[in-house]
């Protein structure tokens, strides 16, 4: 399981941008281990896309199956590090993913992705600084009005 960063539990600019790559690899372990509680502890219980994510992944690993490869990873990274009315800041990011596959307990494929350069997945990392730990409000696509 990946560790946190000294670097990430600072309230900085640089915080926020380690934080961001720890929260992916906690993904990242979530995908390739079924077990999503390290990250859903530092994320909101709303998190929509989040949930969307781990979807399914858990069931396969109970029933015997497994994925290889999904791996997420910023491509490019950007944050004016300025928080909102609600201390939430909101980092832009591109974020490409490694091919996948999913298997069964008899090691069929079940399905596959080929890999996704991030050139068109732009995500915000809603992220708050509370009792001295970063934690995820929200992952998405940029929105408003």
């Amino acid at each position: 399981m990946p560790e946190l960063p000294e670097a990430a539990t600072k309230e900085t600019k640089e915080g926020l941008r380690v934080f961001a790559d720890y929260w992916l690899s906690l993904m990242n372990y979530g995908f390739t281990t079924g077990d999503y509680g390290p990250v859903n502890k530092l994320t909101a219980s709303g998190c929509e896309t989040c949930a969307n994510i781990q979807k399914g992944v858990p069931e396969t690993y109970k029933s015997g199956g497994w994925f290889v490869g999904g791996e997420l990873a910023i491509k490019s990274y950007s944050d004016s590090f300025r928080p909102d009315i609600n201390d939430t800041y909101g980092p832009l990011m591109r974020i490409s993913q490694s091919s996948r596959a999913k298997y069964d307990k008899t090691g069929k494929v079940l399905e596959s992705h080929t890999a996704d350069a991030g050139e068109k997945n732009i995500y915000v990392l809603y992220s708050r600084f509370q009792n001295g730990a970063w934690r995820v409000a929200d992952f998405g696509l940029p929105g408003g009005s």
